[in-house]
């Protein structure tokens, strides 16, 4: 832990400032929505509901590799700007950093529409003809739900991208050699 808080200390003033980004984002934005599926998971398990069961585990697993996926490029994208010093890392780094802000700003666009609608839904004197159409319990039981799970190909690829520039700068063993160094002089 102190070597890795002696290397924190190192780092210059815009890889603090990402790293605290980086932060912001997983605590406000990538948790949420891991919990959520945690949540969604939990009664389809005290029901026995085997697919139910399957698709939050699926939907759980792959919002992990996602963000196991997103934290290797930001790494990755990070080393390489401090060690090879090439401009094709900073602009990989802000494509990476770009969802950091775009997140809250999408996020604060739909609870702005989601308030809208609220607001027109209240004016009218009564609801849409949609809502006062009770379901029968019959439909209500057996209603099917479709949902996809979508595979993260396209960061994969870029992360298996920024991996091989990396290599073929040396980055990775630079890396090493700074690394078996720090740990001589601790």
């Amino acid at each position: 832990m102190e070597m890795i808080l002696r290397k924190i200390k190192q780092w210059p003033a815009w890889l603090k400032m990402v790293a605290i980004l980086v932060v912001a984002y997983l605590a406000f934005f990538s948790a949420p929505e891991v919990w959520r599926s945690l949540v969604w998971l939990v009664p389809n398990i005290a029901a026995g509901n085997l697919a139910g069961i399957g698709l939050g585990v699926g939907r759980l697993a792959l919002q992990l590799f996602d963000l196991f996926i997103w934290l290797a490029s930001v790494d990755l994208a990070a080393e390489g700007l401090l060690v090879a010093r090439k401009k094709a890392y900073a602009f990989l780094l802000g494509y990476l950093l770009l969802c950091t802000i775009a997140a809250p700003v999408s996020y604060f666009g739909n609870r702005f529409a989601q308030i809208q609608q609220q607001r027109n839904w209240a004016q009218q004197a009564r609801p849409p003809a949609a809502f006062s159409k009770a379901l029968p319990v019959e439909a209500e039981r057996y209603a099917t739900v479709t949902s996809t799970l979508g595979l993260p190909i396209g960061p994969l690829l870029l992360l298996v991208a920024i991996w091989f520039f990396c290599q073929a700068d040396g980055v990775q063993r630079r890396m090493e050699s700074e690394q078996t160094d720090l740990g001589k002089t601790g």
